[in-house]
Parts: structure tokens; C-alpha cells; sequence
């Protein structure tokens, strides 16, 4: 038999690819055997006992024990993060702006620029290696794949979510960014990247993580501290809407200039979908209302096409004070493992007064 060298047949981000995938589906069939064993005397119990109402329901408890949806029964708070962090690694600029927590899921988005073009070629941009860590109360938190196997199906960009705390992601060019373009452009940045880290937390009341984000190609590394506070202690008004299936949560800056869209299923019994892609339509979808009831146009800091990774819209331009906020129209998209994507844009002429 012809014996084959995959390093030698794939190239090393290839092999790196095939490693990762291998080990996310691994760790993602894993089967709990003891609590297979539970799961299996309980249905046991129910039979013996149970009507059909209670049997209906039995099976719904096991498998939601089965599949780890049991351990979260009631919606937890959402906690946000109070204030940027922004550091130099590798010769490049870490931001980590509007991370949160949401029913036991620790979301951080990361944004890199760089002020090298980070080209292969005329064609091709660099990837940057990129790992985050993260500890709360001294634990070291797990890397969580919300998706479970849902993770490359879909609208979802692939490897966005998986159980592993390295990323691959590719640099683009920061002028196609629009809020980013605007801030770092004169400064001489030329590319950036972004991506968004998932954990499982240990205590969801607590409110301080450390993260450690490192360039594992240089092994330079930052640790940093990430603060979260419930909505209600920071300076951000906030606003809820059932749109269908979805909750949608909208977080508005005191002044007025920032607004923060987050996507949930509103019924936690609909155990079998997966999270909520959420964004509103980029220049017509969202108006901030002066004063005197001029409308203006806000800029997307992230566009909101990954689920579970919030919209964030600012407004640059100078004007007056800001006296309202009106969401017109978003788009929402969840998997459902009977009917496959669901997506709908909604008119929704959604008004938030801030006074």
C-alpha cells in the first residue's frame, strides 16, 4: 500500500485547517455516558409514572439535560462592557470594544489594525494567528461553541465559531471598514482584522475577567483586564422588542451618538436554535433625532453579520444634542434544525426617547 505525507501534500494553513476542524468535531461528539445513563433511568421513571403531557414534557427535560440546554433554565442578565481596551502587540493595534455576557456565554469581539498593508501578494492579504485566553476568579474559562454542530451552517462565515481559542483570520484593507477607516486612517494604518471569542463563564454574576491575547506565530503576548456591568449601572439607556422569535436588545449611549443592537430567541423553550444574527439596514435603517428634529445617519462600527456579534452604530458627524433614536428596519436570521435558515427584514419605525 502507497503510504501518503500530508505534510508534504497540503500546505501548512491547510494542515493547520484540517487539525482545528478535527479537533472542534471531537470535542463537539463527545458522548457524556454518565449522563446518557441519567437520562436514560429518568425516561425510565417517566414511563412508569408519567400520562402522555408528562412524558411529552419528560423528553424535552432529557434532552435538554442531554444537550447541556437544562443546566440554563431562565434567562441570565445581560452584563456589558463598560469601557474600551486598546493595546500594541506584534507592532499592531488590540482593540476590545462591546463585549458582553448573555445566559452563560462570554462574547468577545476583537479588532486589529496594522499599519502594514499585510499583503502576500497584489491579491492575497496575510492571515493573522491570533489566541485569547480567559480567567475569572483565578478558573480558567473554556473556549464555547454556542453553535454546537450549527456552526458552519447557514449565512454564518466559517471557523467564526468554534470550540478553540486560536483563530486564523484574514487582514482586509481599513479603508472598506467604515468606522475603523475613519479612526485609524490618518493615523497611517493601512489593514485591519476582526473576530469574536467565545467562553463558557463560570460565574455569570461576576463582572471582571483577565484575557490573555497572543500573536502565537511571535508568542507576544498582553494580559488585560475586561470589566462588565449590568446596563442599568452604566450610562446607556436601554430598550427591548419581541420581533417575532427574536428578542431584540437595544442599548443607547446617554449622549445619544452610540447604539448597540443584540439578538436572542424571546422563548427559551425553543431549545433547538441557534443564535441570532441581528442587524439593521447600515444607512437608512437607523436615525439619530436632534432636538430640533433633524435626522442623521450613524456609521456601522460592526455590520452585525455574525450571529451573536452585536451591531454597533455611531454617529461621527458633529450636531446638537441627540434627543432620540429610531430603529426603521432590521434584519434578523436564526438556524432552526427542522426548517433550515430562518431570515426576514422587519419594518419596525422603532422610536428610544433618552429624555
Amino acid at each position: 500500500m502507497k503510504a501518503y505525507h500530508w505534510d508534504e501534500l497540503l500546505e501548512e494553513e491547510d494542515l493547520m485547517d484540517l487539525t482545528e476542524e478535527a479537533m472542534a468535531f471531537s470535542a463537539a461528539r463527545r458522548i457524556p455516558w454518565m449522563r446518557l445513563g441519567t437520562a436514560a433511568a429518568c425516561l425510565a421513571l417517566i414511563l412508569c409514572l408519567a400520562n402522555y403531557q408528562a412524558l411529552a414534557a419528560g423528553v424535552k427535560r432529557i434532552v435538554d439535560y442531554f444537550s447541556g440546554v437544562g443546566a440554563m433554565e431562565a434567562r441570565q442578565n445581560m452584563l456589558i462592557q463598560s469601557k474600551e481596551v486598546e493595546f500594541s502587540l506584534s507592532g499592531r493595534t488590540y482593540l476590545i470594544s462591546g463585549a458582553y455576557a448573555r445566559d452563560g456565554i462570554l462574547f468577545v469581539p476583537l479588532e486589529v489594525v496594522s499599519k502594514s498593508e499585510e499583503r502576500l501578494n497584489e491579491s492575497t492579504y496575510q492571515n493573522l494567528y491570533v489566541k485569547v485566553t480567559a480567567q475569572q476568579n483565578g478558573n480558567t474559562l473554556s473556549g464555547q461553541n454556542p453553535f454546537t454542530d450549527l456552526s458552519n451552517n447557514g449565512s454564518y462565515p466559517y471557523g467564526q465559531y468554534t470550540a478553540l481559542e486560536r483563530k486564523r483570520i484574514p487582514f482586509s484593507p481599513l479603508s472598506e471598514h467604515p468606522y475603523l477607516g475613519l479612526r485609524y486612517l490618518e493615523q497611517g494604518y493601512q489593514s485591519y482584522a476582526q473576530a469574536v471569542f467565545t467562553f463558557e463563564l463560570k460565574d455569570a454574576d461576576s463582572g471582571c475577567c483577565t484575557l490573555s491575547v497572543e500573536d502565537y506565530l511571535t508568542d507576544a503576548a498582553q494580559e488585560v483586564e475586561l470589566r462588565l456591568a449590568p446596563p442599568e449601572t452604566i450610562e446607556v439607556v436601554s430598550s427591548e422588542r419581541e420581533v417575532g422569535e427574536v428578542l431584540v436588545t437595544a442599548l443607547v449611549s446617554k449622549d445619544g451618538r452610540s447604539l448597540s443592537l443584540y439578538g436572542a430567541m424571546s422563548h427559551e423553550a425553543e431549545w433547538w436554535k441557534s443564535l441570532v444574527d441581528l442587524r439593521a439596514e447600515a444607512v437608512y435603517g437607523v436615525q439619530f433625532i436632534g432636538a430640533d428634529g433633524a435626522c442623521y445617519q450613524g456609521v456601522p462600527r460592526r455590520s452585525g453579520d455574525m450571529a451573536g456579534y452585536p451591531q454597533e452604530i455611531l454617529l461621527t458627524q458633529d450636531t446638537g444634542p441627540i434627543t432620540a433614536v429610531r430603529i426603521q428596519k432590521i434584519y434578523y436570521a436564526y438556524d432552526d434544525m427542522d426548517e433550515g435558515l430562518v431570515s426576514q427584514w422587519v419594518e419596525l419605525d422603532w422610536v428610544i426617547p433618552l429624555t
